[in-house]
């Protein structure tokens, strides 16, 4: 359904909205749950808390504004694949108003309320060429009472790539609360590596 403001998908036992104007997910629900909270939407991302290796680097990461980089984006095209529902969402990440990349987020819904989200970053131009970006993927906000975390992983400690001896492949559970590590100084914290899958679910089980 395209409505004036809002395109809606619907599929059995709920629906996603879409918005016309900038192309972001505002609403997913299944049950009549709602899933998403806070900023709702899946939005680009390169930044991220940087760490105490990164104390001379990120002087250019933010020379060149990765941590102020605004998504601008909006609807190109809805069409029928492969037995689901694509959404194309097409645009930039702008600093001081002059656009950095391209980006494009393509979502396949499926009758199921299953979503599969693609999404590609292109660089605009040669200005920030020498500047390599801290990471690439897309930030989605859940709603809060989905704290019960079930994954199938490196756990049950805090691991890294170069720092994981003392964590085993397992299935664990635990609170969103309880994978947040406070360090004196903000940085990344409760990576779980090789994760196969990730369940978030409420005191329901929804």
């Amino acid at each position: 359904e395209d409505k004036k403001d809002n395109l809606v998908v619907k599929f059995v036992g709920g629906e996603v909205i879409f918005s016309n104007k900038n192309g972001a997910m505002l609403s997913y629900k299944l049950d009549g749950k709602e899933m998403l909270g806070g900023y709702k939407g899946f939005t680009a991302n390169v930044y991220r808390a940087y760490l105490d290796n990164d104390r001379n680097i990120v002087k250019g990461w933010k020379k060149s504004g990765y941590d102020k980089l605004v998504p601008v984006c909006k609807i190109d095209d809805v069409k029928e694949k492969d037995g689901a529902i694509e959404v194309e969402c097409e645009g930039v990440l702008k600093f001081n108003d002059k656009d950095v990349f391209e980006t494009e987020i393509k979502y396949l819904i499926y009758a199921d309320g299953t979503i599969k989200v693609k999404t590609e970053l292109e660089r605009i131009g040669f200005a920030f060429g020498k500047i390599d970006i801290p990471r690439f993927g897309l930030n989605v906000h859940l709603d809060k009472t989905l704290d019960n975390v079930k994954y199938y992983g490196l756990g049950d400690k805090e691991n890294l790539p170069d720092f994981d001896a003392q964590s085993t492949v397992g299935i664990y559970s635990a609170k969103v609360e309880e994978l947040n590590v406070d360090y004196i100084k903000p940085q990344d914290n409760g990576n779980h590596g090789k994760t196969r899958y990730v369940c978030f679910t409420d005191e329901d089980g929804k």
